[in-house]
């Protein structure tokens, strides 16, 4: 069996959920952005996932603090580098920026869990 080869680009979370980037680091080169990306969102408790239809980027100055944004089928996300809003549906939630620290093993093996599935 081929291992996968993937990195974290973004990670945030709160006690609830857990929101993370992911690339493929074993694809061929002429791979589409969205076999190489994706979003997923991950409730840690009960280790459920669904990745997010990803539809556009951009940024966006909001009282001198550089905010980015991230468009989804299902919502947006807007972060800095310590904190991001995601509006997932009819909910909004409040995330901690941890895309500088590891996943937790739990959080990896559900990402394996998803690579392994697609």
């Amino acid at each position: 069996m081929t291992s996968i080869k993937y990195s974290f680009l973004y990670c945030f979370q709160n006690e609830y959920m857990t929101l993370v980037e992911i690339k493929r680091k074993d694809l061929p080169e002429d791979s589409t952005p969205e076999q190489v990306y994706s979003w997923l969102v991950i409730n840690p408790q009960t280790v459920e996932y669904k990745k997010l239809g990803f539809k556009s980027m951009g940024t966006e100055m909001v009282n001198g603090n550089l905010i980015n944004i991230r468009v989804f089928n299902e919502g947006e996300l807007r972060f800095d580098g310590l904190f991001a809003k995601f509006v997932y549906g009819p909910n909004s939630h409040l995330l901690e920026n941890k895309s500088s620290a590891e996943p937790s093993k739990n959080i990896a093996d559900i990402v394996i869990t998803y690579l392994n599935q697609i």
